[in-house]
């Protein structure tokens, strides 16, 4: 009797988490169908940078083109340095591969990476260029408002290691 009993609240607690298991991962679904409220990331950026520094019609048109030229470039690029690293990944089954073997294959990874931050950094002087000189202040301090939320100075990682 007591197994029964047993079996059947661990059935009942199994369909409950399959059912609970499905809505989560429909809730995510269609969230991610829909995707991001007020546009894309790049689409917010864009719209903040042109409002922001004030962009007339012809330095829009222009800054339009030259996010189109990055965004294919970057987007090869990032599809390249996926495929780099997935290869590097693979390249651990293979305990037969000498370590500078290795080292190439990260160099190769870490050359696409500079190749991409290079691209990004030509591809702000561009838009920077673009600017009228009453502009470049506002964009420089857009600029240096991205670089302090991207970089490092955040506090560090939970997790052990050593307290500062």
């Amino acid at each position: 009797m007591r197994s029964i009993i047993g079996r059947r609240v661990v059935y009942i607690l199994f369909a409950l988490l399959l059912v609970a298991n499905i809505a989560t991962l429909a809730i995510l679904w269609r969230g991610r169908l829909r995707g991001p409220r007020g546009g894309t990331p790049p689409d917010m950026a864009r719209n903040l940078l042109v409002r922001e520094i004030g962009f007339d019609e012809s330095q829009t048109a222009r800054y339009d083109s030259l996010v189109d030229i990055h965004r294919r470039l970057a987007d090869s690029l990032r599809r390249a340095i996926g495929r780099s690293k997935r290869e590097n990944l693979e390249a651990l089954k293979d305990t037969s591969l000498p370590e500078a073997s290795l080292a190439q294959r990260a160099e190769r990874t870490g050359m696409l990476v500079r190749q991409l931050e290079l691209a990004t950094i030509l591809h702000f002087r561009e838009v920077r260029a673009i600017c009228r000189p009453g502009q470049r202040p506002r964009f420089d301090a857009l600029m240096r408002e991205v670089s302090l939320r991207m970089g490092p100075e955040g506090p560090p990682p939970p997790g052990p290691g050593p307290r500062r």
